[in-house]
């Protein structure tokens, strides 16, 4: 089964054991419960599950996706605001350790750096 998200196949998920003693499923029944949601519902499921996670890799899949539904979804002026500000927003991080700035973010950076493992 091809999986349109773009993150590979489909895993099929099987459980056995439980309280009926030898049942078993596959994520088939999942899926068809998430499609009965809202998308509204999905999204808010899907963030709470990714920052619970600390699931970065599904946010920035997230952010990157968000532009190209923009321009399905027929705003494909947001779609080009989005990329746009992503751009603006990943220069000022890659820019952010020099000068003033860098300056500014020093107790943010030491902090960081203090509470991680080396």
């Amino acid at each position: 089964m091809a999986d349109l998200t773009g993150t590979g196949p489909v895993r099929r998920i099987r459980r056995t054991g439980g309280r009926g003693g030898g049942g078993s499923w596959s994520n088939r029944g999942m899926v068809e419960e998430l499609e009965t949601l809202s998308s509204k519902e999905l999204h808010d499921r899907a963030i709470e599950r990714a920052v619970r996670h600390l699931d970065v890799g599904f946010l920035w899949r997230l952010l990157r996706a968000i532009p190209a539904a923009e321009a399905v979804a027929g705003h494909p002026d947001q779609a080009e605001a989005d990329v746009s500000h992503l751009s603006s927003m990943l220069n000022e991080l890659v820019h952010a350790g020099g000068g003033d700035v860098a300056d500014a973010l020093r107790p943010l950076y030491i902090d960081y750096l203090s509470r991680t493992d080396s």
